[in-house]
């Protein structure tokens, strides 16, 4: 991603300012603003949400590094009943090579049909278990710099204490980050469909909760972003009522791919681009994909 026009550095948030505050900035550098203060240290006024929006701001995966992806979570993150299992890794994987950004899954198990296909998606498992699963993981050197985590949707199913699923997220997030410095991209997970829409209702709650547990954590100087996937894959794109068809997988790798941006991983740029299973070369090998 380019600096926009006039940018002199990037600056580093660490803290959480209302929008509704009035920000006092220095003003050295236009007379055609309204100034006070005086020659020696003119300011401007202006709302705090005109001056968030105008920052650039910098994270921790700059334009030189090579992913390190740990994708983490359960059956969906796998690819269960989605054969050959790629889920949205390969997908993913063949848009950022064509961004030229290099990237290797790492992971405990592998499930696929291309050669980079490592991964923790724990069938089954609700984020406690993830948590316990992905102990080992968390120890390799070098560790993941990016997690993408998609978690929740068992302890709905299976009614594990659902009113403090968030929190478990959270503390999830938390082992993750502490063990690894990564930054984290959290879903709001995928909704359900035929034979589990009945579950939806909490879908919802839990998902409406995550933006505040990232919030917190991103107060906290980590680098943390959320990723919508309720709103991107629908009942038409899941083969059972849970797991997605790989028409379903695609709008999943498309929506990490936009959440790249949100954690100003720089060298990601342009749009997401769909090749689709006929695309992706024999090899199994997305390099290939880079002319």
């Amino acid at each position: 991603m380019e600096r926009p026009a006039g940018e002199q550095s990037l600056v580093k948030l660490s803290w959480c300012v209302c929008p509704t505050d009035t920000v006092y900035v220095s003003n050295r550098t236009s007379a055609s603003l309204p100034t006070y203060g005086g020659e020696e240290e003119p300011y401007v006024t202006a709302s705090a949400s005109d001056i968030l929006s105008s920052l650039v701001v910098s994270r921790s995966i700059g334009t030189s590094t090579a992913l390190r992806i740990l994708a983490l979570g359960d059956s969906i993150t796998y690819g269960f009943n989605e054969k050959p299992s790629n889920s949205y890794r390969k997908f993913l994987q063949c848009s950022l090579s064509t961004s030229g950004v290099p990237a290797t899954y790492i992971g405990t198990t592998t499930s696929g049909d291309w050669t980079n296909n490592a991964v923790d998606g724990y069938v089954g498992q609700t984020i406690d278990q993830i948590g316990v699963s992905v102990s080992w993981i968390l120890t390799q050197t070098p560790p993941p710099n990016l997690v993408l985590l998609h978690a929740g949707s068992n302890d709905i199913l299976h009614s594990v204490d659902v009113s403090t699923a968030p929190e478990r997220l959270g503390a999830l997030i938390d082992k993750v980050i502490t063990a690894t410095g990564s930054s984290v991209l959290v879903a709001q997970i995928i909704k359900l469909g035929e034979g589990y829409t009945e579950f939806n209702a909490l879908v919802d709650t839990y998902n409406a909760a995550i933006p505040a547990i990232v919030a917190t954590r991103v107060a906290a100087g980590k680098n943390v972003a959320v990723v919508d996937m309720s709103g991107q894959v629908s009942a038409d794109d899941l083969i059972d009522g849970i797991h997605p068809i790989a028409a379903g997988y695609r709008k999943m790798a498309a929506a990490w791919f936009a959440g790249l941006d949100e954690l100003s991983i720089s060298n990601v740029t342009g749009a997401f681009e769909d090749l689709g299973a006929s695309a992706l070369p024999s090899s199994g090998n997305c390099a290939d994909l880079v002319a």
